[in-house]
């Protein structure tokens, strides 16, 4: 189980990165630590380190869209950019040096697949959103930010929408 406290942005990047070690059963906290607080479930005050275990990392258990198939992708399937509307335009990108979007790349926030608390949409509202923004159940979808958080984000909405999706890790 993996969470955090904005929104499972972050913890959403654990949850890929963890699936593509190898580790198949992850987990993510849907509305984060805010919506296990406000369901008053107890928090531990000391750190507790579990035992030595005999984990295997086993690297590529996820297909990783490659930078140079990128821009080819955007032309022949569905490629999402997951990070915020002004980024995407190149309005306010502080992250990128050269500020804008990938060509034929669909803006497609991360933060939409998610109500006020944070937690995500219902499954049917998931699929609406993404069939509305132009993916197709029957072309590969990918999604791509600048850090990873928003595009792993926006794997796990997919999935839960009944969509493959590849990250590509930009």
């Amino acid at each position: 189980m993996v969470y955090d406290d904005l929104k499972n942005l972050s913890s959403a990047r654990a949850w890929w990165l963890l699936k593509w070690a190898g580790f198949p059963d992850v987990r993510v906290l849907d509305g984060s630590l805010r919506a296990w607080t406000a369901a008053e479930y107890p928090l531990a005050d000391a750190l507790h380190l579990p035992e030595t275990g005999s984990a295997l990392v086993r690297p590529g258990q996820l297909p990783l869209l490659e930078a140079d198939e990128a821009a080819a992708f955007a032309h022949e399937a569905t490629l999402l950019d997951a990070r915020p509307t002004d980024r995407y335009t190149g309005d306010h990108d502080p992250l990128s040096v050269r500020p804008g979007h990938i060509p034929g790349a669909i803006s497609a926030p991360a933060t939409g697949s998610v109500d006020a608390q944070g937690r995500f949409l219902p499954t049917e509202h998931l699929r609406l959103r993404y069939l509305s923004l132009g993916v197709d159940p029957e072309r590969p979808v990918a999604v791509y930010c600048t850090s990873g958080l928003h595009s792993a984000h926006s794997v796990i909405a997919l999935e839960l929408a009944g969509f493959d999706a590849v990250l590509y890790s930009a």
